[in-house]
């Protein structure tokens, strides 16, 4: 059985554009990508920006095009505010104690904690569209290493 189409693979970007590069590429291969955004934006920058972005990429995609994670590193506060904003994959490392709580929690409103992807960071790329369709072509091809 081939173990690379059950893989999935998410994109750190910082910004818009960047995540619409990674999805109209993403959408050629027929993948769907995890737009992803790293903590010390998530924490900086605040999760209503995130939620800005992800309104203004579903005006132009469908929901079904690309799905958002969020990487909220080991604080709760933050893990708690995300599943209230309504995101559906979060990165959360923390002690064992604090994310049995907080997946209970998630698992109320079906939140997945910490998906298995693989994460590439899209962060200081000038030219997106060129460097996400070689990704994904390696992706496709199950070169992912």
């Amino acid at each position: 059985m081939n173990k690379t189409k059950n893989k999935k693979i998410a994109f750190y970007v910082n910004s818009y554009y960047q995540a619409r590069d990674v999805i109209y590429t993403a959408k050629k291969f027929s993948i769907i990508p995890f737009i992803g955004f790293k903590y010390y934006i998530v924490k900086n920058i605040g999760i209503i920006w995130i939620a800005e972005i992800n309104k203004l990429l579903l005006e132009e995609f469908n929901n079904n095009d690309y799905k958002v994670l969020i990487d909220c590193r080991n604080n709760p506060a933050l893990v708690i505010n995300c599943i209230k904003k309504g995101f559906f994959y979060i990165n959360f490392n923390a002690n064992q104690i604090i994310q049995k709580n907080i997946k209970d929690i998630s698992n109320q409103s079906k939140t997945t904690l910490n998906p298995l992807v693989k994460i590439i960071d899209m962060r200081q790329i000038k030219n997106c569209k060129n460097y996400t369709n070689r990704i994904l072509i390696n992706f496709k091809e199950g070169k992912n290493g």
